[in-house]
């Protein structure tokens, strides 16, 4: 099994364990269609999560949030996902005066500029790979139907039509019986 990121066009990701860049576009169809996506294998990831102290919701089964993730897990998702937002925060973190000299702080007015620039930045990320890819339509009329009937996975929709198609004649064989 490997390990696969998947950066959806609004800049959110998912990460999914599967046997196949195939596998991971098929079983990420629970969020949507990966094959407008950019998929990624990752030779290291990890994730850490913190257990919530109280309650917050009663529809949450599993009351964690996200509290970091691993180094080289930031350098991926820095580099590869998100670079024009890293970017970004680096330049604006090296304009600002260090904070160890008790006397350079960072007025109101230069966080506040700081803080647009990182928000600028995040709004490109989420724009920056909308309508890059289209859906990888089948070449079979069928198939290709449903997916744009569904936003299915090629993958998927090939998978399904052939387990159809074996079931059919898996019944046309017992009833000659």
């Amino acid at each position: 099994m490997s390990i696969y990121i998947c950066r959806w066009p609004n800049g959110n990701f998912s990460v999914v364990d599967a046997a196949s860049k195939e596998d991971a576009i098929e079983r990420l169809d629970e969020e949507g269609n990966a094959d407008v996506a950019d998929l990624f294998p990752v030779r290291k990831f990890m994730a850490h999560f913190a257990l919530h102290k109280e309650a917050q919701y009663l529809d949450q089964p599993v009351p964690v949030e996200l509290e970091s993730f691993g180094e080289d897990t930031v350098e991926f998702l820095t580099t590869r996902l998100y670079p024009v937002y890293s970017k970004t925060l680096f330049e604006v973190n090296e304009a600002l005066p260090d904070e160890e000299p008790e006397d350079e702080t960072v007025s109101d007015q230069e966080r506040n500029e700081a803080l647009s620039r990182v928000t600028g930045a995040l709004e490109t990320e989420r724009k920056r790979r909308e309508g890059a890819k289209k859906p990888d339509l089948s070449d079979d009329a069928e198939i290709r139907r449903c997916q744009k009937l569904t936003d299915m996975p090629r993958v998927l929709a090939t998978r399904l039509k052939e387990e159809a198609f074996k079931k059919e004649a898996f019944k046309k064989k017992a009833r000659k019986r």
